[in-house]
Protein backbone atom coordinates (compact mmCIF):
# COMPACT_ATOMS: atom_id res chain seq x y z
CA UNK A 1 0.00 0.00 0.00
CA UNK A 2 2.56 2.14 0.53
CA UNK A 3 4.18 1.68 -2.71
CA UNK A 4 0.88 2.54 -4.40
CA UNK A 5 0.67 5.81 -2.17
CA UNK A 6 3.95 6.78 -3.25
CA UNK A 7 3.17 6.42 -7.19
CA UNK A 8 -0.13 8.49 -6.92
CA UNK A 9 -2.70 6.06 -5.83
CA UNK A 10 -5.77 6.76 -3.47
CA UNK A 11 -6.46 4.57 -0.20
CA UNK A 12 -10.14 3.65 -0.34
CA UNK A 13 -11.52 2.28 2.80
CA UNK A 14 -14.95 0.14 3.19
CA UNK A 15 -16.35 -0.92 6.66
CA UNK A 16 -15.55 -4.24 7.40
CA UNK A 17 -13.29 -4.88 3.94
CA UNK A 18 -9.69 -4.41 3.63
CA UNK A 19 -8.27 -1.18 2.09
CA UNK A 20 -7.48 -1.44 -1.68
CA UNK A 21 -5.52 0.97 -4.32
CA UNK A 22 -6.94 3.40 -7.12
CA UNK A 23 -4.65 4.24 -9.38
CA UNK A 24 -5.74 8.30 -9.20
CA UNK A 25 -1.84 9.38 -10.21
CA UNK A 26 -1.61 12.09 -13.44
CA UNK A 27 2.50 11.89 -14.07
CA UNK A 28 3.36 13.49 -17.20
CA UNK A 29 3.89 10.91 -20.18
CA UNK A 30 5.22 11.24 -23.25
CA UNK A 31 2.96 10.87 -26.20
CA UNK A 32 3.92 7.62 -29.00
CA UNK A 33 6.07 9.03 -31.38
CA UNK A 34 8.02 7.49 -34.53
CA UNK A 35 10.43 4.64 -33.67
CA UNK A 36 14.26 6.12 -33.31
CA UNK A 37 16.28 3.56 -33.77
CA UNK A 38 13.93 1.04 -35.78
CA UNK A 39 12.88 3.01 -38.65
CA UNK A 40 10.53 1.06 -41.10
CA UNK A 41 9.62 2.17 -44.42
CA UNK A 42 6.33 0.37 -44.19
CA UNK A 43 4.23 0.10 -41.61
CA UNK A 44 3.16 1.40 -38.47
CA UNK A 45 4.87 4.60 -37.22
CA UNK A 46 4.37 4.00 -33.20
CA UNK A 47 6.51 3.19 -30.47
CA UNK A 48 6.30 2.19 -27.57
CA UNK A 49 6.31 4.88 -24.15
CA UNK A 50 7.66 4.87 -20.92
CA UNK A 51 4.35 3.66 -19.19
CA UNK A 52 3.18 -0.71 -18.80
CA UNK A 53 -0.11 -0.34 -19.62
CA UNK A 54 0.19 2.13 -22.00
CA UNK A 55 2.54 -0.28 -23.86
CA UNK A 56 0.18 -2.97 -22.40
CA UNK A 57 -2.64 -1.75 -24.61
CA UNK A 58 -0.14 -1.38 -27.75
CA UNK A 59 0.29 -4.90 -27.73
CA UNK A 60 -3.69 -5.40 -27.19
CA UNK A 61 -4.97 -3.42 -30.20
CA UNK A 62 -3.14 -5.56 -32.26
CA UNK A 63 -4.12 -8.90 -30.88
CA UNK A 64 -7.14 -8.81 -29.29
CA UNK A 65 -7.52 -12.07 -28.55
CA UNK A 66 -9.17 -13.66 -24.75
CA UNK A 67 -5.62 -15.96 -24.75
CA UNK A 68 -3.48 -12.90 -24.39
CA UNK A 69 -2.19 -13.20 -21.10
CA UNK A 70 -0.11 -10.38 -19.25
CA UNK A 71 1.09 -11.97 -15.73
CA UNK A 72 2.18 -9.09 -13.54
CA UNK A 73 5.23 -8.36 -11.05
CA UNK A 74 7.25 -6.62 -8.84
CA UNK A 75 10.94 -6.38 -9.56
CA UNK A 76 13.53 -4.05 -7.09
CA UNK A 77 12.97 -3.86 -3.38
CA UNK A 78 13.44 -0.28 -3.72
CA UNK A 79 12.54 1.05 -7.26
CA UNK A 80 9.33 -1.37 -6.49
CA UNK A 81 9.10 -1.50 -10.37
CA UNK A 82 6.11 -3.39 -12.06
CA UNK A 83 7.01 -6.10 -14.64
CA UNK A 84 4.59 -7.73 -16.92
CA UNK A 85 4.95 -11.42 -18.51
CA UNK A 86 2.99 -11.07 -21.78
CA UNK A 87 2.43 -14.53 -23.80
CA UNK A 88 -0.54 -16.05 -25.65
CA UNK A 89 -1.77 -18.90 -23.48
CA UNK A 90 -2.82 -21.12 -26.38
CA UNK A 91 0.29 -20.83 -28.36
CA UNK A 92 3.17 -20.18 -26.24
CA UNK A 93 4.64 -23.54 -24.29
CA UNK A 94 3.97 -23.45 -20.37
CA UNK A 95 7.13 -24.58 -19.55
CA UNK A 96 8.86 -21.67 -21.26
CA UNK A 97 6.39 -19.34 -19.28
CA UNK A 98 7.33 -20.64 -15.95
CA UNK A 99 11.03 -20.45 -16.79
CA UNK A 100 10.15 -16.63 -17.45
CA UNK A 101 8.97 -16.60 -14.32
CA UNK A 102 11.12 -18.36 -12.10
CA UNK A 103 14.06 -16.61 -13.32
CA UNK A 104 12.13 -13.03 -12.72
CA UNK A 105 11.69 -14.52 -9.10
CA UNK A 106 14.80 -15.04 -8.64
CA UNK A 107 16.33 -11.55 -8.93
CA UNK A 108 17.31 -9.93 -6.02
CA UNK A 109 17.92 -6.07 -6.24
CA UNK A 110 17.67 -3.14 -5.03
CA UNK A 111 15.91 -1.21 -8.25
CA UNK A 112 15.40 -2.06 -11.83
CA UNK A 113 15.20 0.58 -14.88
CA UNK A 114 15.33 -0.50 -17.45
CA UNK A 115 14.97 -4.34 -19.59
CA UNK A 116 19.11 -4.61 -20.33
CA UNK A 117 19.32 -5.15 -16.57
CA UNK A 118 16.82 -8.12 -16.67
CA UNK A 119 18.59 -9.61 -19.47
CA UNK A 120 22.16 -10.29 -17.58
CA UNK A 121 20.28 -11.85 -14.77
CA UNK A 122 18.42 -14.07 -16.62
CA UNK A 123 20.70 -14.94 -19.75
CA UNK A 124 21.68 -18.67 -19.70
CA UNK A 125 25.53 -17.60 -20.33
CA UNK A 126 25.70 -14.94 -18.17
CA UNK A 127 29.92 -14.59 -19.72
CA UNK A 128 28.75 -14.24 -23.44
CA UNK A 129 28.94 -10.75 -25.18
CA UNK A 130 25.97 -11.83 -27.25
CA UNK A 131 22.74 -10.74 -26.76
CA UNK A 132 19.90 -13.74 -25.83
CA UNK A 133 17.17 -11.94 -26.23
CA UNK A 134 15.62 -8.96 -28.46
CA UNK A 135 14.61 -5.52 -27.10
CA UNK A 136 12.69 -3.59 -29.57
CA UNK A 137 10.30 -0.16 -29.24
CA UNK A 138 8.24 -1.20 -32.03
CA UNK A 139 4.52 -2.83 -31.14
CA UNK A 140 4.35 -4.66 -34.36
CA UNK A 141 7.44 -6.52 -34.36
CA UNK A 142 6.91 -7.62 -30.61
CA UNK A 143 3.09 -8.57 -31.65
CA UNK A 144 4.83 -10.53 -34.41
CA UNK A 145 7.09 -12.86 -32.04
CA UNK A 146 4.25 -13.17 -29.30
CA UNK A 147 2.33 -15.02 -32.34
CA UNK A 148 5.42 -17.42 -32.72
CA UNK A 149 5.30 -18.41 -28.99
CA UNK A 150 7.70 -16.26 -27.87
CA UNK A 151 7.18 -14.33 -24.07
CA UNK A 152 7.42 -10.45 -23.88
CA UNK A 153 8.46 -8.75 -20.76
CA UNK A 154 7.00 -5.23 -20.18
CA UNK A 155 9.38 -2.96 -17.72
CA UNK A 156 7.68 -0.13 -16.58
CA UNK A 157 9.49 3.11 -17.03
CA UNK A 158 10.79 1.60 -19.96
CA UNK A 159 10.26 2.42 -24.05
CA UNK A 160 11.12 -0.72 -24.80
CA UNK A 161 10.01 -4.54 -24.63
CA UNK A 162 12.44 -7.78 -24.10
CA UNK A 163 11.38 -10.72 -26.04
CA UNK A 164 12.38 -14.23 -24.97
CA UNK A 165 13.90 -16.81 -26.02
CA UNK A 166 15.62 -15.76 -29.12
CA UNK A 167 17.96 -17.33 -31.61
CA UNK A 168 20.82 -15.44 -33.62
CA UNK A 169 18.18 -15.29 -36.87
CA UNK A 170 15.90 -13.05 -35.17
CA UNK A 171 18.56 -10.84 -34.67
CA UNK A 172 18.67 -9.82 -38.33
CA UNK A 173 14.53 -9.92 -38.73
CA UNK A 174 12.73 -6.75 -39.25
CA UNK A 175 9.20 -5.39 -39.68
CA UNK A 176 9.65 -4.45 -43.27
CA UNK A 177 11.32 -8.25 -44.19
CA UNK A 178 7.12 -8.88 -44.01
CA UNK A 179 5.62 -5.43 -45.51
CA UNK A 180 7.54 -6.09 -48.63
CA UNK A 181 7.49 -8.77 -51.50
CA UNK A 182 9.08 -11.58 -50.22
CA UNK A 183 11.70 -11.33 -53.09
CA UNK A 184 12.89 -8.15 -51.90
CA UNK A 185 12.44 -9.01 -48.31
CA UNK A 186 14.72 -12.35 -48.77
CA UNK A 187 17.51 -9.97 -50.55
CA UNK A 188 17.57 -6.92 -48.30
CA UNK A 189 17.84 -9.97 -45.56
CA UNK A 190 21.03 -11.70 -47.69
CA UNK A 191 22.41 -8.06 -47.73
CA UNK A 192 22.41 -7.94 -43.97
CA UNK A 193 23.92 -11.16 -43.45
CA UNK A 194 27.00 -10.15 -46.04
CA UNK A 195 27.07 -6.86 -44.23
CA UNK A 196 27.77 -8.45 -41.23
CA UNK A 197 30.61 -10.44 -41.95
CA UNK A 198 32.00 -7.78 -44.23
CA UNK A 199 32.23 -5.87 -40.64
CA UNK A 200 33.34 -8.67 -38.80
CA UNK A 201 36.18 -10.03 -40.78
CA UNK A 202 37.23 -7.91 -43.52
CA UNK A 203 40.00 -5.90 -41.66
CA UNK A 204 41.21 -9.10 -39.91
CA UNK A 205 41.35 -10.71 -43.45
CA UNK A 206 43.16 -7.41 -44.84
CA UNK A 207 45.16 -8.19 -42.76
CA UNK A 208 46.09 -12.00 -42.43
CA UNK A 209 46.70 -11.96 -46.27
CA UNK A 210 49.21 -8.81 -46.30
CA UNK A 211 51.12 -10.05 -43.72
CA UNK A 212 51.10 -13.81 -43.99
CA UNK A 213 50.05 -14.61 -47.59
CA UNK A 214 50.45 -11.70 -50.39
CA UNK A 215 50.82 -14.92 -52.75
CA UNK A 216 47.22 -15.78 -52.23
CA UNK A 217 46.56 -11.79 -53.83
CA UNK A 218 46.48 -10.71 -57.53
CA UNK A 219 49.83 -9.93 -58.56
CA UNK A 220 48.23 -6.06 -59.46
CA UNK A 221 46.45 -5.60 -56.64
CA UNK A 222 49.66 -6.59 -54.21
CA UNK A 223 51.70 -4.25 -56.15
CA UNK A 224 49.25 -1.63 -55.66
CA UNK A 225 49.36 -2.13 -51.87
CA UNK A 226 52.63 -2.28 -51.40
CA UNK A 227 53.67 0.35 -53.54
CA UNK A 228 50.63 2.45 -50.95
CA UNK A 229 53.08 1.02 -47.94
CA UNK A 230 56.23 2.72 -49.03
CA UNK A 231 57.54 4.61 -46.22
CA UNK A 232 54.57 3.97 -43.75
CA UNK A 233 56.38 4.59 -40.03
CA UNK A 234 53.86 1.48 -38.60
CA UNK A 235 53.24 -2.28 -39.04
CA UNK A 236 50.18 -3.37 -41.33
CA UNK A 237 48.28 -4.20 -38.47
CA UNK A 238 49.25 -1.13 -36.30
CA UNK A 239 47.76 0.72 -39.44
CA UNK A 240 44.25 -1.07 -39.05
CA UNK A 241 44.04 -0.68 -35.22
CA UNK A 242 44.63 3.18 -35.33
CA UNK A 243 41.93 3.63 -38.47
CA UNK A 244 39.44 1.07 -36.19
CA UNK A 245 39.91 3.72 -33.24
CA UNK A 246 39.35 6.57 -35.19
CA UNK A 247 36.22 5.48 -36.90
CA UNK A 248 35.34 4.41 -33.08
CA UNK A 249 35.65 7.69 -31.51
CA UNK A 250 33.87 9.34 -34.27
CA UNK A 251 30.79 6.66 -34.21
CA UNK A 252 30.98 7.69 -30.23
CA UNK A 253 31.33 11.48 -30.76
CA UNK A 254 28.43 11.50 -33.36
CA UNK A 255 26.15 9.62 -30.80
CA UNK A 256 26.92 12.94 -28.35
CA UNK A 257 26.81 15.62 -30.67
CA UNK A 258 23.66 17.61 -30.78
CA UNK A 259 20.94 16.53 -33.09
CA UNK A 260 20.48 17.46 -36.13
CA UNK A 261 23.80 18.40 -36.45
CA UNK A 262 25.65 14.70 -35.39
CA UNK A 263 25.38 13.59 -39.02
CA UNK A 264 27.22 16.10 -40.62
CA UNK A 265 29.68 16.99 -38.18
CA UNK A 266 30.54 13.45 -38.11
CA UNK A 267 30.61 12.98 -41.76
CA UNK A 268 33.52 16.49 -42.58
CA UNK A 269 35.76 15.30 -39.03
CA UNK A 270 36.03 11.59 -40.50
CA UNK A 271 36.66 13.14 -43.81
CA UNK A 272 39.02 15.80 -42.50
CA UNK A 273 41.42 13.43 -40.23
CA UNK A 274 40.85 10.53 -42.72
CA UNK A 275 42.95 12.70 -45.57
CA UNK A 276 45.40 14.28 -42.97
CA UNK A 277 46.13 10.99 -41.98
CA UNK A 278 47.23 9.53 -45.46
CA UNK A 279 48.76 13.24 -45.99
CA UNK A 280 51.34 12.55 -43.33
CA UNK A 281 51.83 9.08 -44.05
CA UNK A 282 50.48 7.18 -41.19
CA UNK A 283 47.87 5.73 -42.44
CA UNK A 284 47.74 4.00 -46.10
CA UNK A 285 44.83 4.56 -48.52
CA UNK A 286 44.24 0.67 -48.91
CA UNK A 287 43.83 0.23 -45.38
CA UNK A 288 41.40 3.53 -44.78
CA UNK A 289 39.49 2.30 -47.49
CA UNK A 290 39.20 -1.52 -45.86
CA UNK A 291 38.19 0.15 -42.35
CA UNK A 292 35.70 2.26 -43.86
CA UNK A 293 34.06 -0.53 -45.98
CA UNK A 294 33.52 -2.52 -42.21
CA UNK A 295 32.53 0.33 -40.70
CA UNK A 296 30.01 1.37 -43.46
CA UNK A 297 28.49 -2.38 -43.57
CA UNK A 298 28.74 -2.79 -39.65
CA UNK A 299 25.91 -0.06 -39.86
CA UNK A 300 23.59 -2.71 -41.74
CA UNK A 301 22.46 -4.74 -38.31
CA UNK A 302 19.18 -3.81 -37.57
CA UNK A 303 19.93 -4.66 -34.25
CA UNK A 304 21.70 -2.41 -32.12
CA UNK A 305 22.98 -5.13 -29.45
CA UNK A 306 24.25 -8.06 -31.88
CA UNK A 307 26.21 -5.01 -33.84
CA UNK A 308 27.89 -4.06 -30.66
CA UNK A 309 28.80 -7.77 -30.36
CA UNK A 310 30.69 -7.91 -33.43
CA UNK A 311 32.69 -4.99 -33.08
CA UNK A 312 33.92 -6.36 -29.90
CA UNK A 313 34.66 -10.08 -32.01
CA UNK A 314 36.36 -8.37 -34.88
CA UNK A 315 38.99 -7.19 -32.63
CA UNK A 316 39.83 -10.53 -31.81
CA UNK A 317 39.63 -11.76 -35.20
CA UNK A 318 42.38 -8.42 -36.31
CA UNK A 319 44.51 -9.88 -33.08
CA UNK A 320 44.30 -13.86 -34.53
CA UNK A 321 45.32 -12.57 -37.71
CA UNK A 322 47.96 -9.99 -36.31
CA UNK A 323 49.89 -12.94 -34.48
CA UNK A 324 48.98 -16.08 -36.98
CA UNK A 325 48.17 -14.69 -39.89
CA UNK A 326 45.89 -16.51 -42.29
CA UNK A 327 45.85 -19.35 -40.03
CA UNK A 328 45.00 -17.11 -36.89
CA UNK A 329 42.30 -15.72 -38.94
CA UNK A 330 40.27 -18.90 -39.58
CA UNK A 331 40.66 -20.13 -35.99
CA UNK A 332 39.13 -17.01 -35.18
CA UNK A 333 36.70 -17.82 -36.85
CA UNK A 334 35.82 -21.23 -35.48
CA UNK A 335 36.54 -20.14 -32.00
CA UNK A 336 33.48 -17.51 -32.84
CA UNK A 337 31.44 -20.27 -34.68
CA UNK A 338 32.00 -23.03 -31.62
CA UNK A 339 30.89 -20.12 -29.20
CA UNK A 340 27.60 -19.49 -31.26
CA UNK A 341 26.71 -23.07 -31.31
CA UNK A 342 26.96 -24.01 -27.40
CA UNK A 343 24.50 -20.91 -26.45
CA UNK A 344 20.95 -21.11 -25.89
CA UNK A 345 18.49 -18.42 -24.82
CA UNK A 346 15.81 -20.37 -22.48
CA UNK A 347 16.94 -23.40 -23.37
CA UNK A 348 16.86 -22.58 -27.30
CA UNK A 349 19.55 -23.22 -29.55
CA UNK A 350 20.65 -19.92 -30.33
CA UNK A 351 21.83 -21.41 -33.79
CA UNK A 352 18.43 -23.08 -34.52
CA UNK A 353 17.30 -23.14 -37.48
CA UNK A 354 20.63 -24.48 -38.59
CA UNK A 355 21.97 -26.15 -35.29
CA UNK A 356 19.76 -28.28 -35.05
CA UNK A 357 17.78 -27.99 -38.69
CA UNK A 358 14.44 -27.13 -38.34
CA UNK A 359 12.42 -26.67 -41.68
CA UNK A 360 9.57 -24.29 -40.55
CA UNK A 361 12.28 -22.03 -39.18
CA UNK A 362 14.54 -22.36 -42.57
CA UNK A 363 11.50 -20.71 -44.26
CA UNK A 364 12.40 -17.37 -42.31
CA UNK A 365 16.41 -17.15 -42.16
CA UNK A 366 18.54 -15.94 -44.69
CA UNK A 367 15.60 -15.87 -47.12
CA UNK A 368 12.24 -14.97 -45.93
CA UNK A 369 9.46 -17.57 -47.97
CA UNK A 370 6.03 -16.17 -49.25
CA UNK A 371 3.54 -16.08 -46.63
CA UNK A 372 1.12 -18.26 -47.46
CA UNK A 373 3.99 -20.71 -47.41
CA UNK A 374 5.03 -19.81 -43.55
CA UNK A 375 2.11 -21.96 -41.84
CA UNK A 376 4.00 -23.06 -39.50
CA UNK A 377 5.50 -21.29 -36.69
CA UNK A 378 8.97 -21.80 -36.38
CA UNK A 379 9.57 -24.20 -33.89
CA UNK A 380 12.41 -22.32 -32.03
CA UNK A 381 10.03 -21.46 -29.12
CA UNK A 382 8.16 -25.31 -29.26
CA UNK A 383 4.75 -23.58 -29.51
CA UNK A 384 1.91 -25.90 -28.40
CA UNK A 385 0.07 -24.92 -31.70
CA UNK A 386 2.91 -25.32 -34.51
CA UNK A 387 -0.05 -24.32 -37.15
CA UNK A 388 -0.99 -20.74 -37.61
CA UNK A 389 -2.74 -20.75 -40.90
CA UNK A 390 -4.34 -23.25 -43.79
CA UNK A 391 -3.37 -23.61 -47.10
CA UNK A 392 -4.57 -20.96 -49.25
CA UNK A 393 -7.58 -22.32 -51.87
CA UNK A 394 -6.35 -21.70 -55.41
CA UNK A 395 -9.41 -19.70 -57.55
Amino acid sequence: MVASLLKGATLVYLPNQAPFAVSTNSMAKRLPSEPAIEKAIRGPRDSFIEDIYDNLSFIRKRLPDPNLKADETIVGRRSQTKVAVVYLEDVTNPDLVLEVKKRLAKIDIDGVLEPGILEEFMKDNKRTALPLSLVSERPDNICRLILEGRVAILVDNSPQVMIVPVTLNDLYQTPDDYYFDYWAGSLIRMIRFLGNFLAIGMPGLYVALIGSSPQLLPISLGLTIAGFRVGMPFPFYVEVLLAEIMVELLREAGLRLPPGTNQTLGSTIGIIVGLAFIQTGYISTPTLIVVGISAIASFSSPNYAIGLTWRILKYMVLLGSSILGLYGFILSGIFILAHISGLSSFGTPYMAPWGPWQTTGVLDSVVRAPHWLRLKRPGAAKPNQPNRGNKYPKE
